[in-house]
């Protein structure tokens, strides 16, 4: 399949959030619209060819974020205003001899929470964003290293790629001490690849199976797209590395197992939608199930507007100026973003669209709170609201905290509980016997289960 012309549509700040997606805000319709013009096109237009040459990884779908995927986080957007008062803090900081963390002195380095990835798959990524307006990505060149003279905010390289010496699962990590509120590096808006022609307003992406058939025909299968977007692809997940099984990989007893009806229905009904559009279009039943999981995991969505007045958030979102207009949405993917993990009860850091009324405007990691170097950057998934079978269903693990699960369980029974388990006596096994399986070393997909059934049995008022 092509991917379709370039629409006149312009993009808006996204006010909603869904369990499947992160929430999103975008730019004006030329910041997206070259991701729609005949791949050949785009490869003359939009950034210098990658070499051919470039390796790739020997998988059906061969093509991140990790261990679990991007993301849907919440979004905030932006004024470049933030860029003055930074410049002003740097300037005192500077004359007073203090960094821009503050204190006097060379500090001693707190020990390192994880090994770096030094792999050429993720070298060829940050060279690609490094060279196309990405700012503050250890290895990028403009950055000049910690404490240099380029990067976010004039600091050098703010953030790597890391494996958790801890856990073994990669994410992103601080090179250096933030103070609230700094950014940590940023993705220019037209660094993403959308997954549905703006045109049609996400109607030809009714399901997450359908945004996978796309993925697989717009760019994995697409001889110019695969070698423009190959520093990213070859950092997405394959079935050999980075990759945590959803239910959508489960045999039909471990589904089932989940007794959660809402979480065994959404797995089932997923499984149905992929195996009829498979058959439909003629594609691996296999190819199309992962990639599924590829965009269910690791999409953003996107609202736009159809007034054609540019891009403008809605009011809550962006303030004076925004407009009314009928809003749609699509899916896309953001390289190197998705790499960033999730936690349900302390994220460090948020996503933010900088800018959004404006051609140039870029996706941000800002922090939430006074950060240490070393530290892992978390955000949370699914609107910051989702709960653990949310979670499991569309990321593939279950967080260790959720005080969503909490809040989803009181409605068990009552309006607004479908699909839930009104009562403890009602599941097959105990929390002791769930919790003495974990014990005795269950781990694999069902260890997944169990974790899941044990969480929701904590989670009863």
């Amino acid at each position: 399949m092509t991917p379709p012309a370039s629409s006149s549509f312009s993009f808006s700040v996204a006010a909603t959030t869904t369990t499947m997606t992160m929430t999103m805000m975008l730019v004006s319709s030329s910041a997206l619209s070259l991701l729609f013009l005949p791949p050949s096109a785009v490869v003359d237009a939009f950034l210098p060819p990658v070499p051919s040459s470039a390796a790739r990884e020997a998988s059906a779908l061969s093509p991140v974020p990790s261990s679990v995927g991007p993301l849907f986080a919440r979004v905030t957007s932006s004024s470049s205003s933030d860029k003055r008062k930074k410049k002003r803090s740097n300037k005192r900081n500077s004359e007073t001899g203090r960094g821009s963390s503050g204190g006097f002195g060379t500090k001693v380095s707190p020990p390192p929470t994880h090994d770096p990835d030094e792999s050429p798959e993720i070298a060829r990524l940050i060279d690609f964003l490094s060279s196309n307006g990405s700012s503050g990505l250890r290895g990028d060149d403009d950055a000049g290293g910690v404490g240099g003279g380029g990067g976010v905010g004039g600091v050098g390289a703010g953030v790597e790629v890391g494996t958790s010496k801890i856990t073994g699962r990669r994410g992103v990590y601080a090179l250096r001490d933030y103070k609230k509120g700094e950014i940590l590096f940023r993705i220019p808006s037209d660094l993403v690849l959308a997954l549905s022609d703006p045109s049609k307003g996400g109607e030809d992406v009714p399901t997450p199976a359908h945004a996978g058939l796309n993925f697989i025909r717009m760019y994995r299968d697409n001889p110019q797209a695969s070698v423009l977007w190959a520093p990213y692809l070859d950092t997405l997940p394959t079935r050999e590395r980075h990759f945590d099984p959803t239910p959508d990989f489960y045999d039909e007893g471990e589904v089932r197992a989940m007794e959660l009806p809402r979480a065994v229905e959404g797995a089932l009904e997923r499984r149905d939608q992929v195996n009829e559009l498979a058959e439909r279009e003629g594609v691996s039943p296999d190819d199309l199930r992962f990639a599924t999981y590829l965009i269910s995991s690791r999409c953003f969505q996107i609202s736009m507007d159809e007034t054609g007045q540019g891009a403008k958030g809605d009011e809550d979102a962006a303030g004076k100026g925004a407009v009314k207009s009928t809003k749609k949405s699509i899916r896309v993917l953001c390289p190197y973003l998705d790499l960033v993990n999730h936690s349900s009860d302390n994220p460090n850091c948020e996503l933010h669209l900088i800018d959004p009324e404006k051609d140039d405007a870029y996706f941000a990691i800002r922090s939430t709170r006074n950060m240490k170097a070393n530290k892992e950057i978390l955000i949370s998934y699914g609107g910051g609201t989702g709960s653990s079978a949310d979670l499991l269903l569309n990321y593939g693990f279950v967080p260790e905290e959720n005080k969503f699960d909490k809040l989803m369980m009181r409605k068990a029974g009552k309006k607004g509980g479908e699909g839930l388990i009104e009562s403890l006596e009602e599941w097959s096994t105990t929390l002791e016997e769930d919790e003495r399986a974990l014990e005795e070393g269950v781990e694999g997909n069902m260890g997944n289960v169990l974790r899941l059934r044990a969480k929701l049995k904590r989670a009863y008022p």
